[in-house]
């Protein structure tokens, strides 16, 4: 399912960085895909809204937004959807 939510991030990404996808890849630290600050709130909204989830720990997923890869925001994506699917 990760790799699923990867090629969806990278689309996502992509349309608010004003990128092509195919310039992106999952083991790219997303600061470097060129997203500014609003596009990766705006990103967070497209998020909840093509998954129908409220993302928890915003400032948890800020961070990977800062620090991380796409694969690692997909990773997290994914254990919050398996944790919306168990309830």
């Amino acid at each position: 399912m990760s790799t699923e939510i990867e090629k969806t991030l990278i689309e996502m990404i992509a349309k608010h960085a004003e990128v092509k996808p195919e310039s992106l890849s999952a083991s790219m630290p997303v600061k470097e895909t060129g997203i500014d600050s609003l596009g990766t709130a705006e990103l967070m909204f497209d998020i909840e809204e093509h998954y129908n989830i409220v993302l928890d720990n915003a400032s948890e997923l800020q961070e990977r937004f800062e620090l991380g890869t796409i694969k690692d925001l997909a990773k997290r994506l994914e254990q919050q959807l398996e944790c919306e699917v168990e309830v």
